[in-house]
């Protein structure tokens, strides 16, 4: 009877062991959230001074439009678009 429990349990053991399977689902990358880019929001204000050789003539970006602002500063040209 000891040796008949004995073989229960060895099979047991090896239906256990055998059905137990490594876990090898991949777990997807999360996306980064979208960022909507838009055209930033400058402030100019008005020119002043202006003499044959200067003016005087500032701003301020109010809104980067979610993006870094790399170059900023005031094109003069006698042209309508320079």
């Amino acid at each position: 009877m000891k040796q008949i429990i004995k073989v229960f349990y060895f099979f047991i053991l090896v239906f256990v062991t055998a059905s137990c399977k490594k876990n090898t689902a991949v777990t997807p990358t999360p996306t980064p959230p979208v960022v909507v880019k838009t055209l930033p929001v400058l402030n100019t204000t008005t020119v002043n001074t202006i003499t044959p050789n200067s003016a005087v003539v500032g701003g301020n970006i109010t809104n980067n439009g979610n993006d870094a602002i790399t170059e900023q500063g005031i094109i003069y040209s006698l042209a309508t678009q320079p």
